[in-house]
């Protein structure tokens, strides 16, 4: 059934199947192998020190074990520790330079934490080279024991110190809005080191079996995931938020009924500071099942606007209104020419009415502002250079006196598009292709006199 390895060979182990009277058989070792246990025993269970001690050291005993191995286990864990602290510091001091000359100050305090569980480690490892030299095959076991135990934890500590120390260094070289997938990598794989660690100590060091283990926490978890439904679905719903990034750290977006900025996402719930200055907190599960809008992702910004110009507006008005508009839209360096358009679309209660449509080419939202106001700015000058004016809703009882729209002004723009008319450059219902290149981001943007010509004239200089 096995072997037993000595210094002088190897010993089998056989048994024999013997059956006395009507008994059922049974399994008892040979008679050969009986034989062969004093000899085994005088070769593997009297360590070589014992020889040395003197007779009183060695027949003396308490609980069945010689006086000399009492002293030599009271001076087995100073000794070990001692054998860890000097190999812990002859290892730090070589590593010194090259870690300062690769890391920072905040990672390396990270990394001399990590002192203590090799200490404990190399003690562990001493002290299983101790313990075969001095205690006879039963101590060496228990203390093989012991020290594999110390093993599994002093590396599963310095594991937990070595991904705290990684992380930071990532989080250090990442974008901030992916420090919410580092953390949650480091506590996974933080939680992970943990389970084998105890798994290690369990079944390869004390030798339990686990399968019965695994099963009742099977049966278990079935329980506990009926009574923590929720917090499980949060959890994976935290999972699934940093895989698949619909949103990140210091993103503005909608949520459901919530909009703000996110502050932080976590295992559970997710932070989003509102614009009414709260926090927010939307458990993970409830985030991952409803649509959220990311604002911070745009491209470019949606300029659309209906203008209601009074009934008193001529076509030819209308006409130099909507040709202006046009031109305007593509003289612009702002707007994304190819988008660009205005049109005539109807005729509403108290209105002619013209939607705008265009995109902006900006993506944070007060740098949008301006350009709008721009526009709308430029676009009532247009307005009001055609001698037309902006209606007034119908529900509206104005009384003022009306001062009519201005002759003279409707008489020029008549006449200008009179002329196009005349001369073939009548822009409907578009400009040419040709016009269109010449007219793109022709105009002065930012206008002239304004704070941000200023800035942008000293940039270039």
């Amino acid at each position: 059934m096995g072997t037993v390895k000595t210094k002088s060979g190897e010993y089998k182990i056989q048994l024999e199947l013997v059956q006395k009277e009507n008994n059922p058989p049974v399994w008892l070792f040979s008679s050969e192998t009986l034989k062969l246990v004093p000899r085994i025993y005088e070769e593997i269970d009297v360590p070589w020190i014992e020889q040395q001690m003197p007779a009183a050291m060695t027949e003396i005993r308490f609980a069945g074990q010689p006086l000399y191995r009492w002293v030599l286990a009271v001076l087995m864990f100073p000794l070990a520790l001692l054998v860890g602290w000097l190999i812990t510091g002859l290892l730090s001091m070589l590593l010194r330079k090259p870690l300062q000359d690769r890391f920072d100050e905040p990672i390396l305090q990270k990394l001399k934490q990590a002192k203590k569980p090799l200490r404990l480690a190399f003690a562990a490892g001493a002290l299983y080279v101790y313990s075969r030299s001095v205690f006879s095959l039963l101590g060496q076991l228990f203390w093989q024991f012991v020290a594999s135990t110390m093993a599994a934890v002093g590396l599963v500590w310095l594991a937990i110190h070595l991904i705290d120390a990684g992380s930071r260094m990532i989080e250090e070289r990442r974008p901030e809005a992916a420090n919410a997938v580092v953390r949650l990598t480091a506590t996974l794989l933080k939680t992970l080191a943990v389970v084998i660690g105890l798994v290690v100590i369990f079944y390869y060091s004390a030798g339990i079996n686990l399968t019965a283990v695994v099963a009742g926490l099977g049966v278990g978890g079935i329980a506990v995931a009926f009574a923590a439904q929720k917090t499980i679905e949060n959890f994976f719903g935290g999972v699934f938020l940093v895989w698949d990034k619909p949103i990140r750290l210091g993103d503005y977006c909608k949520a459901g009924e919530h909009a703000g900025t996110v502050e932080h996402i976590g295992l559970r719930s997710t932070q989003i500071r509102t614009l009414a200055r709260t926090v927010v907190s939307i458990p993970n599960g409830q985030l991952s099942s409803v649509s959220v809008e990311n604002f911070t992702l745009r491209d470019r910004f949606l300029f659309k606007h209906t203008l209601n110009l009074r009934y008193e507006t001529t076509a030819d008005q209308l006409r130099f209104v909507l040709a202006g508009i046009r031109e305007l839209l593509y003289r612009h360096p702002k707007v994304d020419s190819p988008t660009a358009r205005i049109r005539f679309v109807a005729f509403g209660p108290s209105s002619l009415d013209l939607e705008i449509f265009a995109y902006v080419l900006e993506t944070a939202q007060e740098p949008f502002l301006a350009v709008q106001e721009d526009l709308l700015l430029r676009i009532m000058d247009l307005v009001e250079s055609s001698g037309s004016g902006f209606a007034f809703p119908s529900q509206t009882l104005y009384m003022a006196r009306d001062g009519g729209l201005d002759a003279e002004k409707g008489r020029s723009a008549s006449a200008i598009v009179d002329r196009w008319r005349q001369e073939g450059e009548l822009p409907f219902p578009d400009h040419r292709r040709v016009r269109v290149s010449q007219l793109e981001g022709t105009l002065d943007y930012p206008p002239e006199g304004s704070v941000m010509k200023e800035k942008d004239a000293g940039k270039k200089e």
